[in-house]
């Protein structure tokens, strides 16, 4: 996964939690608590819909949980691309 996508999700994952550390009031707070409930929510329904596929894929469910959770869509991919790679290959 590139540095550049870790990077990226830590700083939207810092945010967003870090907004229920401030003024409610603030836009930005509002903004990153929306934010956060938008990532958790659609992350887990991520990991629901592609459970088989990573249930199948090497490496630990938990691990795929973690970064299905950190960095969503882009870890998904990843996954597909190895699988679909290692069928295509016997």
């Amino acid at each position: 996964m590139p540095n550049s996508l870790v990077v990226a999700g830590l700083v939207a994952w810092s945010w967003a939690i870090a907004s229920f550390f401030v003024s409610p009031e603030s836009l930005p707070a509002q903004a990153g608590r929306l934010f956060f409930w938008i990532m958790v929510m659609s992350h887990s329904i991520e990991f629901i819909v592609c459970y088989g596929m990573l249930k199948r894929a090497p490496g630990s469910l938990r691990e795929h949980f973690g970064k299905t959770f950190f960095v969503g869509f882009f870890h998904i991919l990843q996954v597909w691309q190895g699988t679909k790679n290692s069928h295509s290959t016997t």
